[in-house]
């Protein structure tokens, strides 16, 4: 799925995590791709992108 989404696998937090804590938790996509490694805020947006296209 691309460099990003492997960032976000490797350091642990599931897709889910992030979905959860961008659209629930009311936290900012760069805060979460920051914690989780990304290099900026749209891999946690694509993130967040991709599960709700595939949710569908």
């Amino acid at each position: 799925m691309g460099d990003r989404f492997s960032a976000v696998m490797q350091f642990g937090i599931s897709r889910i995590g992030v979905w959860l804590k961008v659209r629930h938790g009311r936290r900012r996509t760069a805060e979460v791709a920051k914690e989780c490694g990304c290099g900026d805020s749209s891999g946690g947006y694509r993130v967040v992108q991709r599960l709700e296209a595939q949710a569908k």
